[in-house]
C-alpha cells in the first residue's frame, strides 16, 4: 500500500490552495470515473482537508468535502451499475466542475 507523504499544514497562499484544491478534485473524479476507492484515496483527501487556505476558501473546502461524503454515502458498491449511481456521478461532477470555476477565481 503506497504512502501519502504528510507536507503538514501547507498551503497559506491562494495559490497553493488552488493547487491542493484541484488535486482533490482530480482524486475525486478519479473516484467517480473508476467507482472506486482506496486507503490511498482516503489519506489523499484528509491531507488536502489538512491544508489551509484564505478566508475565502473554506466554504470550497466545505463543498469539496461535500461532494467527497455524498460520494462514500450515496454510492452502491454492491451494484456498480445501479442507475443511482449514474445520476449521483452525474450531479456530484457538475458540483466539481462548479468548484473548479469558484476556484478560478479564488484571489
Amino acid at each position: 500500500m503506497e504512502k501519502v507523504e504528510d507536507k503538514g499544514n501547507t498551503g497559506g497562499t491562494a495559490g497553493e490552495y488552488r493547487q491542493a484544491a484541484l488535486g482533490s478534485i482530480g482524486v475525486l473524479e478519479s473516484c467517480l470515473e473508476k467507482l472506486s476507492f482506496s486507503e490511498l484515496t482516503r489519506q489523499q483527501m484528509n491531507q488536502f482537508f489538512g491544508h489551509t487556505g484564505p478566508v475565502e476558501a473554506e466554504n470550497i473546502t466545505r463543498r469539496i468535502s461535500g461532494v467527497y461524503m455524498a460520494f462514500l454515502s450515496k454510492t452502491n458498491f454492491k451494484v456498480k451499475a445501479a442507475e443511482s449511481n449514474s445520476l449521483l456521478f452525474t450531479q456530484l461532477k457538475q458540483e466539481l466542475d462548479e468548484i473548479k470555476q469558484a476556484l478560478s477565481k479564488l484571489e
